[in-house]
């Protein structure tokens, strides 16, 4: 018997997986949203209220408000640039892979071993000290 995989038995459509890449990306926002404080949380807001309303009045163009030619030109733009950030993240990952096993493995400190005893030496002095001033 083979073991279940993670993937549904059925294929999606593209309809269907463009709905769900939405609704992954809206939590996505939800979260980082919610980690926000109260103050960056309203600056952001600001923030997407104003480009809303720029939006709204024609200052920024949408993908479909652009001619077919020309949504061709953007997205290939935005293919290029995905390509680029993906290629970065893959360097950057590598690169701290790389440190990552070249670092040597820190050796223990004898100072943290050895903190707990003189706590209890500390203790043991206090201790020492009380019972001479109470002799």
């Amino acid at each position: 018997m083979m073991p279940r995989s993670s993937r549904s038995r059925f294929k999606l459509s593209e309809e269907e997986k463009k709905k769900r890449r939405r609704e992954q990306k809206k939590l996505s926002m939800r979260r980082a949203r919610s980690k926000l404080d109260a103050v960056a949380l309203e600056e952001r807001r600001k923030k997407d209220r104003e480009r809303y309303h720029r939006k709204k009045e024609g200052l920024i163009k949408t993908i479909k408000d652009f001619r077919p030619r020309d949504q061709r030109q953007v997205r290939k733009i935005w293919r290029e640039k995905a390509k680029l950030r993906r290629e970065k993240e893959k360097i950057k990952k590598t690169t701290e892979q790389i440190i990552q096993e070249n670092t040597p493995p820190s050796s223990p400190c004898p100072s943290s071993s050895s903190s707990f005893s003189r706590i209890s030496v500390g203790k043991a002095v206090a201790a020492r000290n009380k019972q001479k001033i109470a002799d």
